[in-house]
Protein backbone atom coordinates (compact mmCIF):
# COMPACT_ATOMS: atom_id res chain seq x y z
CA UNK A 1 0.00 0.00 0.00
CA UNK A 2 2.85 2.38 0.76
CA UNK A 3 3.88 2.39 -2.89
CA UNK A 4 0.53 3.94 -3.82
CA UNK A 5 0.81 6.79 -1.33
CA UNK A 6 1.65 10.12 -2.92
CA UNK A 7 3.26 13.06 -1.21
CA UNK A 8 0.42 15.33 -0.10
CA UNK A 9 2.62 18.41 -0.38
CA UNK A 10 3.41 17.60 -4.00
CA UNK A 11 -0.27 17.07 -4.78
CA UNK A 12 -1.00 20.42 -3.15
CA UNK A 13 1.46 22.14 -5.48
CA UNK A 14 -0.18 20.51 -8.49
CA UNK A 15 -3.59 21.72 -7.40
CA UNK A 16 -2.32 25.24 -6.83
CA UNK A 17 -0.66 25.25 -10.24
CA UNK A 18 -3.92 24.25 -11.89
CA UNK A 19 -5.77 26.99 -10.02
CA UNK A 20 -3.22 29.51 -11.27
CA UNK A 21 -3.72 28.08 -14.76
CA UNK A 22 -7.46 28.74 -14.41
CA UNK A 23 -6.70 32.43 -13.90
CA UNK A 24 -4.21 32.55 -16.78
CA UNK A 25 -6.79 31.02 -19.10
CA UNK A 26 -9.03 33.99 -18.38
CA UNK A 27 -6.43 36.41 -19.73
CA UNK A 28 -5.39 34.21 -22.67
CA UNK A 29 -8.45 34.28 -23.39
CA UNK A 30 -10.58 31.27 -24.33
CA UNK A 31 -12.57 31.89 -27.53
CA UNK A 32 -14.60 28.69 -27.29
CA UNK A 33 -18.30 29.55 -27.14
CA UNK A 34 -20.30 27.14 -24.94
CA UNK A 35 -23.77 28.71 -25.00
CA UNK A 36 -25.27 32.19 -25.67
CA UNK A 37 -26.47 32.43 -22.05
CA UNK A 38 -22.85 33.09 -21.14
CA UNK A 39 -23.27 36.60 -22.55
CA UNK A 40 -26.98 37.26 -22.92
CA UNK A 41 -27.94 36.63 -19.31
CA UNK A 42 -25.15 38.74 -17.86
CA UNK A 43 -22.44 40.77 -19.63
CA UNK A 44 -24.47 41.84 -22.66
CA UNK A 45 -27.17 43.32 -20.43
CA UNK A 46 -24.70 45.09 -18.13
CA UNK A 47 -22.64 46.50 -21.00
CA UNK A 48 -25.72 48.05 -22.56
CA UNK A 49 -26.65 49.79 -19.31
CA UNK A 50 -23.25 50.75 -17.88
CA UNK A 51 -21.10 51.25 -20.99
CA UNK A 52 -24.01 52.21 -23.29
CA UNK A 53 -22.66 49.90 -25.98
CA UNK A 54 -24.84 48.23 -28.57
CA UNK A 55 -26.52 45.36 -26.76
CA UNK A 56 -29.32 42.90 -27.31
CA UNK A 57 -31.82 42.35 -24.48
CA UNK A 58 -33.40 38.89 -24.62
CA UNK A 59 -37.08 38.35 -24.00
CA UNK A 60 -36.47 37.33 -20.35
CA UNK A 61 -35.78 41.01 -19.59
CA UNK A 62 -38.38 42.68 -21.80
CA UNK A 63 -41.49 40.67 -20.93
CA UNK A 64 -44.09 41.99 -18.48
CA UNK A 65 -43.05 39.21 -16.11
CA UNK A 66 -39.22 39.15 -16.11
CA UNK A 67 -37.53 35.86 -15.31
CA UNK A 68 -34.02 36.91 -14.26
CA UNK A 69 -33.02 38.46 -10.94
CA UNK A 70 -31.17 41.69 -11.67
CA UNK A 71 -28.73 41.21 -8.78
CA UNK A 72 -27.24 38.06 -10.28
CA UNK A 73 -27.46 39.37 -13.85
CA UNK A 74 -25.12 42.23 -12.98
CA UNK A 75 -23.02 40.35 -10.43
CA UNK A 76 -20.18 39.45 -12.81
CA UNK A 77 -19.86 42.63 -14.85
CA UNK A 78 -21.29 45.67 -13.07
CA UNK A 79 -18.21 46.69 -11.08
CA UNK A 80 -15.71 45.84 -13.86
CA UNK A 81 -17.73 47.75 -16.46
CA UNK A 82 -18.23 50.66 -14.08
CA UNK A 83 -14.46 50.81 -13.73
CA UNK A 84 -14.02 50.62 -17.51
CA UNK A 85 -16.48 53.48 -17.96
CA UNK A 86 -13.95 55.73 -16.21
CA UNK A 87 -10.68 54.37 -17.61
CA UNK A 88 -11.82 53.39 -21.09
CA UNK A 89 -12.79 49.98 -22.42
CA UNK A 90 -11.74 47.67 -25.21
CA UNK A 91 -13.40 44.45 -26.41
CA UNK A 92 -10.61 42.47 -24.73
CA UNK A 93 -11.26 43.91 -21.27
CA UNK A 94 -15.02 43.70 -21.72
CA UNK A 95 -14.55 39.98 -22.30
CA UNK A 96 -11.88 39.27 -19.70
CA UNK A 97 -12.85 41.20 -16.56
CA UNK A 98 -16.29 39.59 -15.98
CA UNK A 99 -14.69 36.20 -16.49
CA UNK A 100 -12.10 37.06 -13.89
CA UNK A 101 -14.90 37.73 -11.39
CA UNK A 102 -16.49 34.36 -12.19
CA UNK A 103 -13.11 32.63 -11.85
CA UNK A 104 -12.49 34.28 -8.48
CA UNK A 105 -15.89 33.19 -7.17
CA UNK A 106 -15.22 29.63 -8.33
CA UNK A 107 -12.37 29.27 -5.84
CA UNK A 108 -15.06 28.97 -3.18
CA UNK A 109 -15.75 25.52 -4.65
CA UNK A 110 -12.07 24.58 -4.34
CA UNK A 111 -12.00 25.76 -0.75
CA UNK A 112 -15.11 23.79 0.22
CA UNK A 113 -13.98 20.46 -1.22
CA UNK A 114 -10.54 20.93 0.32
CA UNK A 115 -12.07 21.80 3.69
CA UNK A 116 -14.27 18.69 3.70
CA UNK A 117 -12.23 16.05 1.89
CA UNK A 118 -8.69 17.37 1.61
CA UNK A 119 -6.17 17.65 -1.20
CA UNK A 120 -7.48 14.67 -3.15
CA UNK A 121 -10.90 16.26 -3.69
CA UNK A 122 -9.26 19.58 -4.52
CA UNK A 123 -7.22 17.88 -7.22
CA UNK A 124 -10.32 16.30 -8.77
CA UNK A 125 -11.99 19.71 -9.06
CA UNK A 126 -8.84 21.47 -10.27
CA UNK A 127 -8.16 18.90 -13.02
CA UNK A 128 -11.74 18.82 -14.27
CA UNK A 129 -12.38 20.68 -17.53
CA UNK A 130 -15.53 21.99 -15.88
CA UNK A 131 -13.34 24.12 -13.60
CA UNK A 132 -10.94 25.20 -16.34
CA UNK A 133 -13.69 26.15 -18.80
CA UNK A 134 -17.10 26.60 -17.17
CA UNK A 135 -15.77 28.21 -14.00
CA UNK A 136 -14.23 31.00 -16.08
CA UNK A 137 -17.53 31.85 -17.80
CA UNK A 138 -20.34 34.14 -16.70
CA UNK A 139 -23.06 31.51 -16.39
CA UNK A 140 -25.73 31.56 -13.70
CA UNK A 141 -24.83 27.88 -13.32
CA UNK A 142 -21.42 28.92 -11.95
CA UNK A 143 -23.16 31.04 -9.31
CA UNK A 144 -25.42 28.07 -8.56
CA UNK A 145 -22.39 25.83 -8.11
CA UNK A 146 -20.73 28.28 -5.71
CA UNK A 147 -23.91 28.56 -3.63
CA UNK A 148 -24.30 24.78 -3.60
CA UNK A 149 -20.73 24.49 -2.31
CA UNK A 150 -21.48 26.94 0.50
CA UNK A 151 -24.62 25.02 1.39
CA UNK A 152 -22.68 21.77 1.63
CA UNK A 153 -20.05 23.45 3.80
CA UNK A 154 -22.80 24.66 6.15
CA UNK A 155 -24.57 21.29 6.15
CA UNK A 156 -21.92 18.59 6.45
CA UNK A 157 -19.31 18.03 9.16
CA UNK A 158 -16.09 19.92 8.57
CA UNK A 159 -12.64 18.44 9.10
CA UNK A 160 -11.15 14.97 8.84
CA UNK A 161 -12.34 12.14 11.05
CA UNK A 162 -9.50 11.15 13.32
CA UNK A 163 -9.68 8.09 15.55
CA UNK A 164 -6.88 6.75 17.69
CA UNK A 165 -6.82 3.52 15.72
CA UNK A 166 -6.54 5.31 12.39
CA UNK A 167 -3.79 7.67 13.52
CA UNK A 168 -1.86 4.85 15.18
CA UNK A 169 -2.10 2.81 11.99
CA UNK A 170 -0.83 5.74 9.94
CA UNK A 171 2.09 6.32 12.32
CA UNK A 172 3.11 2.69 12.23
CA UNK A 173 2.98 2.72 8.46
CA UNK A 174 5.13 5.82 8.19
CA UNK A 175 7.66 4.00 10.40
CA UNK A 176 7.94 1.09 7.94
CA UNK A 177 10.94 0.66 5.69
CA UNK A 178 9.17 1.72 2.52
CA UNK A 179 7.81 4.95 3.92
CA UNK A 180 11.07 5.65 5.75
CA UNK A 181 12.92 5.39 2.45
CA UNK A 182 10.58 7.89 0.81
CA UNK A 183 10.88 10.16 3.84
CA UNK A 184 14.61 10.57 3.18
CA UNK A 185 13.76 12.51 0.06
CA UNK A 186 11.95 15.20 2.06
CA UNK A 187 13.63 18.50 2.80
CA UNK A 188 15.94 18.89 5.83
CA UNK A 189 13.51 21.41 7.28
CA UNK A 190 11.21 18.52 7.98
CA UNK A 191 13.96 16.86 10.04
CA UNK A 192 13.68 13.56 8.13
CA UNK A 193 10.41 12.67 9.81
CA UNK A 194 6.97 12.73 8.25
CA UNK A 195 5.05 15.91 8.86
CA UNK A 196 1.71 16.04 10.59
CA UNK A 197 0.04 16.72 7.26
CA UNK A 198 1.66 13.58 5.82
CA UNK A 199 0.41 11.47 8.72
CA UNK A 200 -3.10 12.80 8.23
CA UNK A 201 -2.89 12.07 4.51
CA UNK A 202 -1.71 8.52 5.07
CA UNK A 203 -4.51 7.99 7.53
CA UNK A 204 -7.08 9.29 5.08
CA UNK A 205 -5.52 7.22 2.27
CA UNK A 206 -5.65 4.09 4.34
CA UNK A 207 -9.25 4.74 5.30
CA UNK A 208 -10.30 5.38 1.70
CA UNK A 209 -8.43 2.35 0.42
CA UNK A 210 -10.27 0.16 2.87
CA UNK A 211 -13.53 1.65 1.66
CA UNK A 212 -12.59 1.04 -1.96
CA UNK A 213 -11.77 -2.59 -1.29
CA UNK A 214 -14.97 -3.31 0.59
CA UNK A 215 -17.46 -0.51 0.94
CA UNK A 216 -20.01 -0.77 3.68
CA UNK A 217 -18.87 -4.15 5.02
CA UNK A 218 -21.62 -6.19 6.64
CA UNK A 219 -21.46 -5.97 10.42
CA UNK A 220 -23.61 -7.26 13.18
CA UNK A 221 -23.97 -3.72 14.54
CA UNK A 222 -24.60 -0.55 12.57
CA UNK A 223 -21.50 1.67 12.26
CA UNK A 224 -21.22 4.39 14.84
CA UNK A 225 -22.11 7.81 13.44
CA UNK A 226 -20.15 10.82 14.56
CA UNK A 227 -22.13 13.84 15.63
CA UNK A 228 -21.73 16.52 12.97
CA UNK A 229 -19.51 19.43 13.92
CA UNK A 230 -20.75 22.30 11.77
CA UNK A 231 -18.80 25.34 10.72
CA UNK A 232 -18.87 28.02 13.40
CA UNK A 233 -20.50 30.63 11.14
CA UNK A 234 -23.31 28.33 10.06
CA UNK A 235 -26.14 30.23 11.68
CA UNK A 236 -29.64 29.54 10.43
CA UNK A 237 -29.96 33.05 9.03
CA UNK A 238 -26.81 32.65 6.95
CA UNK A 239 -28.00 29.22 5.89
CA UNK A 240 -31.39 30.42 4.69
CA UNK A 241 -29.80 33.41 2.96
CA UNK A 242 -27.69 31.07 0.84
CA UNK A 243 -30.81 29.11 -0.11
CA UNK A 244 -32.76 32.25 -1.00
CA UNK A 245 -29.85 33.53 -3.13
CA UNK A 246 -29.80 30.20 -4.94
CA UNK A 247 -33.54 30.30 -5.62
CA UNK A 248 -33.43 33.85 -7.00
CA UNK A 249 -30.38 33.03 -9.10
CA UNK A 250 -31.95 29.85 -10.53
CA UNK A 251 -35.17 28.41 -9.04
CA UNK A 252 -33.91 24.92 -9.89
CA UNK A 253 -31.51 25.39 -6.97
CA UNK A 254 -34.15 23.71 -4.82
CA UNK A 255 -33.15 20.41 -6.48
CA UNK A 256 -29.62 20.78 -5.13
CA UNK A 257 -30.53 22.29 -1.76
CA UNK A 258 -33.01 19.59 -0.74
CA UNK A 259 -30.56 16.90 0.40
CA UNK A 260 -28.14 19.16 2.36
CA UNK A 261 -31.11 20.81 4.06
CA UNK A 262 -32.67 17.49 5.12
CA UNK A 263 -29.31 16.16 6.28
CA UNK A 264 -28.58 19.13 8.52
CA UNK A 265 -31.99 19.68 10.06
CA UNK A 266 -33.87 16.40 9.81
CA UNK A 267 -31.16 13.82 10.43
CA UNK A 268 -29.93 15.60 13.58
CA UNK A 269 -33.32 16.49 15.12
CA UNK A 270 -36.57 14.95 16.14
CA UNK A 271 -39.52 15.53 13.85
CA UNK A 272 -40.72 18.31 16.12
CA UNK A 273 -37.32 19.97 16.05
CA UNK A 274 -37.26 19.71 12.27
CA UNK A 275 -40.66 21.41 11.98
CA UNK A 276 -39.55 24.20 14.32
CA UNK A 277 -36.38 24.68 12.27
CA UNK A 278 -38.47 25.00 9.09
CA UNK A 279 -40.68 27.62 10.75
CA UNK A 280 -37.70 29.64 11.96
CA UNK A 281 -36.05 29.49 8.54
CA UNK A 282 -39.26 30.60 6.84
CA UNK A 283 -39.24 33.68 9.05
CA UNK A 284 -35.55 34.30 8.38
CA UNK A 285 -36.19 34.04 4.63
CA UNK A 286 -38.46 37.09 4.66
CA UNK A 287 -35.56 39.56 4.84
CA UNK A 288 -33.49 38.33 1.83
CA UNK A 289 -36.66 37.64 -0.20
CA UNK A 290 -37.92 41.17 0.36
CA UNK A 291 -34.52 42.56 -0.61
CA UNK A 292 -34.45 40.77 -3.97
CA UNK A 293 -38.11 41.51 -4.72
CA UNK A 294 -37.72 45.25 -4.01
CA UNK A 295 -34.51 45.51 -6.06
CA UNK A 296 -36.05 43.67 -9.02
CA UNK A 297 -39.25 45.70 -8.83
CA UNK A 298 -37.32 48.98 -8.94
CA UNK A 299 -35.03 47.68 -11.68
CA UNK A 300 -37.78 46.50 -14.03
CA UNK A 301 -40.56 48.98 -13.16
CA UNK A 302 -38.62 52.07 -12.02
CA UNK A 303 -38.60 53.60 -8.57
CA UNK A 304 -41.47 56.01 -9.22
CA UNK A 305 -43.86 53.32 -10.40
CA UNK A 306 -42.97 51.10 -7.47
CA UNK A 307 -43.51 53.87 -4.91
CA UNK A 308 -46.87 54.86 -6.41
CA UNK A 309 -48.30 51.35 -6.45
CA UNK A 310 -45.95 48.79 -4.84
CA UNK A 311 -48.47 45.94 -4.92
CA UNK A 312 -49.16 46.12 -8.66
CA UNK A 313 -45.52 46.60 -9.58
CA UNK A 314 -43.99 43.75 -7.59
CA UNK A 315 -41.61 41.60 -9.64
CA UNK A 316 -40.96 38.12 -8.22
CA UNK A 317 -38.59 36.54 -10.71
CA UNK A 318 -38.54 32.96 -9.30
CA UNK A 319 -42.34 32.85 -9.48
CA UNK A 320 -42.31 34.17 -13.05
CA UNK A 321 -39.66 31.58 -13.93
CA UNK A 322 -41.77 28.72 -12.58
CA UNK A 323 -44.96 29.95 -14.24
CA UNK A 324 -43.24 30.28 -17.61
CA UNK A 325 -41.56 26.87 -17.49
CA UNK A 326 -44.74 25.15 -16.34
CA UNK A 327 -46.15 25.62 -19.85
CA UNK A 328 -44.82 22.97 -22.22
CA UNK A 329 -45.34 25.19 -25.28
CA UNK A 330 -42.89 27.71 -23.81
CA UNK A 331 -40.26 25.06 -23.27
CA UNK A 332 -40.72 23.90 -26.86
CA UNK A 333 -39.34 27.26 -28.00
CA UNK A 334 -36.03 26.41 -26.32
CA UNK A 335 -35.90 22.77 -27.38
CA UNK A 336 -37.53 19.69 -25.92
CA UNK A 337 -35.32 16.79 -24.88
CA UNK A 338 -36.09 13.24 -23.80
CA UNK A 339 -36.21 12.70 -20.04
CA UNK A 340 -33.23 10.32 -20.16
CA UNK A 341 -30.85 12.87 -21.71
CA UNK A 342 -29.27 13.98 -18.42
CA UNK A 343 -28.62 10.44 -17.21
CA UNK A 344 -27.55 8.83 -20.49
CA UNK A 345 -25.75 11.68 -22.30
CA UNK A 346 -25.08 14.75 -20.15
CA UNK A 347 -23.53 12.91 -17.20
CA UNK A 348 -20.91 11.21 -19.44
CA UNK A 349 -20.25 14.57 -21.12
CA UNK A 350 -19.33 15.99 -17.71
CA UNK A 351 -17.43 13.08 -16.15
CA UNK A 352 -16.50 10.76 -18.99
CA UNK A 353 -16.07 7.05 -18.29
CA UNK A 354 -15.93 7.85 -14.59
CA UNK A 355 -19.68 8.39 -14.74
CA UNK A 356 -19.79 4.69 -13.92
CA UNK A 357 -19.26 5.70 -10.28
CA UNK A 358 -22.53 7.65 -10.34
CA UNK A 359 -24.39 4.81 -12.06
CA UNK A 360 -22.99 2.39 -9.50
CA UNK A 361 -24.23 4.55 -6.65
CA UNK A 362 -27.70 4.72 -8.18
CA UNK A 363 -27.73 0.92 -8.54
CA UNK A 364 -26.56 0.31 -5.00
CA UNK A 365 -28.95 2.80 -3.44
CA UNK A 366 -32.10 2.11 -5.42
CA UNK A 367 -31.87 -1.48 -6.59
CA UNK A 368 -29.71 -3.18 -3.97
CA UNK A 369 -31.09 -1.00 -1.16
CA UNK A 370 -27.98 -1.29 0.98
CA UNK A 371 -27.61 0.43 4.33
CA UNK A 372 -25.17 3.33 4.51
CA UNK A 373 -23.92 5.67 7.17
CA UNK A 374 -26.08 8.77 7.15
CA UNK A 375 -23.20 11.03 6.03
CA UNK A 376 -22.26 8.75 3.14
CA UNK A 377 -25.90 8.23 2.20
CA UNK A 378 -26.51 11.99 2.12
CA UNK A 379 -23.45 12.54 -0.06
CA UNK A 380 -24.79 9.97 -2.52
CA UNK A 381 -28.17 11.69 -2.53
CA UNK A 382 -26.57 15.08 -3.24
CA UNK A 383 -25.87 13.63 -6.69
CA UNK A 384 -28.86 11.39 -7.26
CA UNK A 385 -31.70 13.66 -6.09
CA UNK A 386 -30.79 16.67 -8.30
CA UNK A 387 -30.13 14.36 -11.22
CA UNK A 388 -33.53 12.69 -11.00
CA UNK A 389 -35.41 15.92 -10.29
CA UNK A 390 -33.82 17.81 -13.17
CA UNK A 391 -34.49 14.84 -15.45
CA UNK A 392 -38.21 15.47 -14.96
CA UNK A 393 -37.92 18.71 -16.96
CA UNK A 394 -38.08 18.36 -20.78
CA UNK A 395 -35.36 20.97 -21.42
CA UNK A 396 -31.96 19.58 -20.44
CA UNK A 397 -28.44 20.91 -21.00
CA UNK A 398 -25.15 19.62 -19.55
CA UNK A 399 -24.39 22.88 -17.71
CA UNK A 400 -27.54 22.41 -15.62
CA UNK A 401 -25.66 19.59 -13.85
CA UNK A 402 -22.52 21.62 -13.17
CA UNK A 403 -22.98 21.64 -9.34
CA UNK A 404 -22.75 17.84 -9.33
CA UNK A 405 -18.98 18.21 -9.66
CA UNK A 406 -18.85 18.89 -5.91
CA UNK A 407 -20.40 15.65 -4.58
CA UNK A 408 -18.64 13.75 -7.37
CA UNK A 409 -15.26 15.02 -6.17
CA UNK A 410 -16.07 14.44 -2.49
CA UNK A 411 -17.27 10.91 -3.12
CA UNK A 412 -14.57 9.70 -5.55
CA UNK A 413 -11.55 11.80 -4.62
CA UNK A 414 -9.10 9.04 -3.74
CA UNK A 415 -10.23 6.73 -6.53
CA UNK A 416 -9.47 9.36 -9.15
CA UNK A 417 -6.16 10.56 -7.71
CA UNK A 418 -4.52 7.18 -7.12
CA UNK A 419 -1.97 6.29 -9.76
CA UNK A 420 -3.20 3.87 -12.38
CA UNK A 421 -5.21 3.69 -15.54
CA UNK A 422 -8.32 5.24 -13.99
CA UNK A 423 -6.53 8.46 -13.08
CA UNK A 424 -4.84 8.49 -16.50
CA UNK A 425 -8.22 8.17 -18.21
CA UNK A 426 -9.56 11.01 -16.06
CA UNK A 427 -6.73 13.35 -17.07
CA UNK A 428 -6.93 12.38 -20.76
CA UNK A 429 -10.70 12.91 -20.91
CA UNK A 430 -10.53 16.32 -19.26
CA UNK A 431 -7.62 17.46 -21.42
CA UNK A 432 -9.54 16.61 -24.59
CA UNK A 433 -12.78 18.24 -23.40
CA UNK A 434 -10.86 21.30 -22.22
CA UNK A 435 -9.21 21.84 -25.62
CA UNK A 436 -12.50 21.29 -27.43
CA UNK A 437 -14.72 23.62 -25.40
CA UNK A 438 -12.05 26.23 -24.64
CA UNK A 439 -10.61 26.69 -28.13
CA UNK A 440 -12.69 24.89 -30.77
CA UNK A 441 -16.45 24.80 -30.11
CA UNK A 442 -18.06 27.74 -31.98
CA UNK A 443 -14.72 29.47 -31.43
CA UNK A 444 -14.89 31.86 -34.38
CA UNK A 445 -17.87 33.97 -33.29
CA UNK A 446 -16.26 35.98 -30.49
CA UNK A 447 -12.99 36.86 -32.28
CA UNK A 448 -14.98 37.70 -35.42
CA UNK A 449 -16.87 40.31 -33.38
CA UNK A 450 -13.79 41.56 -31.53
CA UNK A 451 -11.17 41.85 -34.25
CA UNK A 452 -12.93 42.80 -37.49
CA UNK A 453 -12.99 46.58 -37.94
CA UNK A 454 -15.49 46.94 -40.79
CA UNK A 455 -18.72 48.81 -40.18
CA UNK A 456 -22.02 48.16 -41.88
CA UNK A 457 -24.50 45.32 -41.92
CA UNK A 458 -23.31 41.89 -40.80
CA UNK A 459 -25.52 38.84 -41.27
CA UNK A 460 -24.77 35.87 -39.01
CA UNK A 461 -26.11 32.58 -40.36
CA UNK A 462 -26.13 29.27 -38.42
CA UNK A 463 -23.88 30.50 -35.61
CA UNK A 464 -24.41 31.23 -31.94
CA UNK A 465 -25.69 34.72 -31.18
CA UNK A 466 -22.87 37.26 -31.63
CA UNK A 467 -22.28 39.33 -28.45
CA UNK A 468 -22.76 42.89 -29.64
CA UNK A 469 -20.95 44.49 -26.70
CA UNK A 470 -17.68 43.02 -27.96
CA UNK A 471 -17.74 45.16 -31.11
CA UNK A 472 -14.57 47.32 -31.36
CA UNK A 473 -14.82 50.94 -30.28
CA UNK A 474 -15.83 53.31 -33.05
CA UNK A 475 -17.23 50.58 -35.30
CA UNK A 476 -20.85 51.16 -36.31
CA UNK A 477 -22.20 47.71 -37.01
CA UNK A 478 -25.77 46.46 -37.56
CA UNK A 479 -26.13 42.81 -36.60
CA UNK A 480 -28.71 40.63 -38.33
CA UNK A 481 -28.78 37.28 -36.54
CA UNK A 482 -30.55 34.61 -38.60
CA UNK A 483 -29.73 31.84 -36.12
CA UNK A 484 -30.68 28.51 -37.74
CA UNK A 485 -32.97 29.86 -40.45
CA UNK A 486 -33.41 27.93 -43.69
CA UNK A 487 -31.97 28.93 -47.07
CA UNK A 488 -35.17 30.71 -48.11
CA UNK A 489 -34.85 33.18 -45.20
CA UNK A 490 -31.20 33.70 -46.08
CA UNK A 491 -32.13 34.51 -49.69
CA UNK A 492 -34.74 37.04 -48.60
CA UNK A 493 -32.32 38.65 -46.16
CA UNK A 494 -29.57 39.01 -48.77
CA UNK A 495 -31.96 40.50 -51.28
CA UNK A 496 -33.44 42.87 -48.70
CA UNK A 497 -30.14 44.32 -47.50
CA UNK A 498 -28.31 43.93 -50.83
CA UNK A 499 -24.88 44.82 -49.43
CA UNK A 500 -22.96 43.85 -46.33
CA UNK A 501 -21.05 40.98 -44.75
CA UNK A 502 -22.18 37.39 -44.31
CA UNK A 503 -20.68 35.23 -41.54
CA UNK A 504 -21.32 31.48 -41.57
CA UNK A 505 -19.66 28.16 -40.67
CA UNK A 506 -17.96 26.36 -43.53
CA UNK A 507 -20.24 23.39 -42.98
CA UNK A 508 -23.14 25.27 -44.63
CA UNK A 509 -21.14 26.41 -47.64
CA UNK A 510 -23.46 24.60 -50.07
CA UNK A 511 -26.55 26.32 -48.62
CA UNK A 512 -24.88 29.74 -48.79
CA UNK A 513 -23.75 29.19 -52.38
CA UNK A 514 -27.27 28.24 -53.44
CA UNK A 515 -28.79 31.25 -51.68
CA UNK A 516 -26.21 33.61 -53.20
CA UNK A 517 -26.97 32.32 -56.68
CA UNK A 518 -30.74 32.54 -56.25
CA UNK A 519 -30.54 36.07 -54.82
CA UNK A 520 -28.19 37.21 -57.64
CA UNK A 521 -25.37 38.03 -55.24
CA UNK A 522 -21.62 38.08 -55.69
CA UNK A 523 -19.00 37.84 -52.96
CA UNK A 524 -15.56 39.31 -52.32
CA UNK A 525 -13.07 39.66 -49.46
CA UNK A 526 -13.35 36.14 -48.10
CA UNK A 527 -11.69 35.42 -44.76
CA UNK A 528 -11.74 32.40 -42.41
CA UNK A 529 -11.14 31.86 -38.71
CA UNK A 530 -9.88 28.44 -37.61
CA UNK A 531 -10.92 26.47 -35.63
CA UNK A 532 -14.68 26.79 -35.49
CA UNK A 533 -16.37 23.48 -34.74
CA UNK A 534 -20.15 23.35 -35.14
CA UNK A 535 -20.94 19.77 -34.18
CA UNK A 536 -24.30 19.71 -35.96
CA UNK A 537 -22.52 19.95 -39.33
CA UNK A 538 -19.84 17.33 -38.73
CA UNK A 539 -21.72 14.53 -40.60
CA UNK A 540 -22.01 16.72 -43.70
CA UNK A 541 -18.36 17.74 -43.43
CA UNK A 542 -17.18 14.14 -43.15
CA UNK A 543 -19.34 13.12 -46.09
CA UNK A 544 -17.97 15.89 -48.30
CA UNK A 545 -14.31 15.74 -47.28
CA UNK A 546 -13.76 12.05 -46.61
CA UNK A 547 -10.14 11.61 -45.54
CA UNK A 548 -8.85 14.83 -47.07
CA UNK A 549 -7.11 16.57 -44.15
CA UNK A 550 -6.90 19.94 -45.89
CA UNK A 551 -10.64 19.93 -46.56
CA UNK A 552 -11.56 18.38 -43.23
CA UNK A 553 -9.68 20.75 -40.95
CA UNK A 554 -8.82 24.04 -42.59
CA UNK A 555 -11.64 24.34 -45.13
CA UNK A 556 -14.57 22.87 -43.20
CA UNK A 557 -13.83 23.50 -39.51
CA UNK A 558 -13.71 27.26 -39.81
CA UNK A 559 -15.93 30.33 -39.69
CA UNK A 560 -16.09 32.26 -42.96
CA UNK A 561 -16.87 35.89 -43.67
CA UNK A 562 -17.64 37.27 -47.12
CA UNK A 563 -18.70 40.64 -48.42
CA UNK A 564 -21.81 40.26 -50.53
CA UNK A 565 -23.35 42.53 -53.14
CA UNK A 566 -26.74 41.65 -54.62
CA UNK A 567 -28.49 42.96 -57.71
CA UNK A 568 -31.85 44.68 -57.36
CA UNK A 569 -34.85 42.33 -57.54
CA UNK A 570 -37.06 42.66 -60.61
Amino acid sequence: MASRVQDPLKMDRISKSLMVLRVLLVFLPQFGYIHPDEFFQSTEITAGEVLTTDAYRPWEFTTDKPLRCSVFVHMFAYLPFRMLSYFGSTPYWRLVLPRLVACTLSFVVDYVVYKIRGVAALKVVATSYLALVYFTRTFTNVTETVLFALLILLSFPVGKVETSELIQSAKSETASDEVAESSKNETRSEGGSPSKKRVEFLAAEKSETKEGEREDPPTSEPPQRLKPQFHSCSSEFLYVTVIVCGLFNRPTFVCFALTPFLFRFYSTNTFKGFVLSCIRMSLYAVVPCCFFIVVDSIYYKSLDEFLVDPKSNLVITPLNFLLYNSISDNLANHGLHPRWLHIAINIPLLFGLHSVYIYRDIYRLILKRENFQIEKFSLHMCTIVPLLMLSAFPHQEPRFLLPLLIPFALRNAFKLTQSGRFSGMWYAFNLYMFLFFAFAHQAGVVPMQMHTQESGKVVYFHTYMPPRHLTPNGVDREIIDLKEANHRVLEETLQKHREGYLVYPAGVQSIVSEAMTTAYCTSTETMSLFPHVATEYLPAVLQRCGFGLQCLFFDSLSLKRIKFLCEAAF
